[in-house]
């Protein structure tokens, strides 16, 4: 599975920003534009540490890039609107994404293979308004996404299933994920 070992964080809406918790060890990566090494307000991270690359959803390019903090290895994927949060399964290679203006949740691989959406506009069963984040849960295979603009959180199937139940609350650890990701931080958060 892929890990959050550390956060690898976005900062100043250009570039990410590697950090520890004392504010040491600081690497940074990226400036402003379309280009290779360059994003538009990246908002998801998310950090494999199985084999040192980091998941970028490049929000106003439209992408997800995946990459090292030094620019090497750099891949990238298109077909998204407003791309938020990330989620990495290092077991399957699948990316899960909250591609957000177009209301729906991806999963594929970084090649484009087993592209597979779920959602469309709206408050209802299998409808999304502007989801924000994502987290899969491999042990139950559910994936769980803060529906923004819906103030819910929704669950259903990691395979991309028609099975979501809409919760007004959750609790526990799932949540937590939830919301970090969708904090900005100026700092990484070491687990």
């Amino acid at each position: 599975q892929g890990t959050r070992d550390p956060i690898v964080p976005v900062e100043n809406g250009d570039r990410i920003v590697k950090k520890k918790m004392d504010g040491t060890d600081q690497t940074t990566f990226g400036s402003y534009g379309s280009g290779v090494g360059q994003f538009k307000d990246p908002a998801g991270v998310w950090y494999d540490s199985t084999d040192g690359y980091i998941y970028i959803s490049d929000t106003y390019n439209n992408r997800i890039v995946k990459t090292q903090m030094d620019g090497t290895g750099w891949t990238e994927l298109s077909g998204f609107s407003i791309p938020q949060g990330i989620y990495y399964d290092s077991s399957s290679g699948y990316i899960y994404v909250a591609d957000r203006g177009n209301n729906r949740i991806v999963k594929t691989k970084m090649d484009g293979t087993g592209w597979t959406t779920l959602g469309s506009s709206g408050s209802g069963d299998l409808q999304f308004r502007y989801p924000q984040s994502i987290y899969y849960d491999a042990s139950s295979d559910y994936i769980y996404v803060a529906d923004t603009d819906n103030n819910r959180i929704v669950y259903g199937g990691g395979g991309i299933t028609p099975d979501i139940i809409v919760k007004e609350t959750i609790t526990g650890n799932i949540v937590i994920q939830l919301l970090s990701q969708s904090v900005f931080f100026d700092f990484a958060v070491d687990y």
